[in-house]
């Protein structure tokens, strides 16, 4: 069963990695405003707007890792455990 939920986990892992390269504008214009919004003095919700849209990137690149690592983790472990 873990076998499964590991290729689930690299699908889904696939999958917001596309949706990251398919954004990569996108992540570079709110890297720009982070930027702009750290060394300017802007109204503040422009900086919680910048804050949280960073760390909505983050927090994708986050699962990409995750489900990578437990994709890889939970599919080498059940084929090891096969007798030979």
């Amino acid at each position: 069963m873990k076998k499964v939920f590991g290729y689930i986990f690299y699908t889904l892992s696939v999958l917001f990695a596309l949706a990251i390269i398919f954004r990569l504008i996108d992540l570079i214009k709110d890297v720009m405003i982070f930027l702009h919004v750290m060394t300017e003095d802007v109204p503040p919700y422009a900086v919680g707007k910048a804050i949280g849209r960073l760390l909505g990137w983050i927090i994708n690149f986050g699962l990409v890792i995750f489900f990578w690592i437990f994709g890889e983790k939970w599919t080498r472990i059940s084929s090891e455990k096969q007798p030979k």
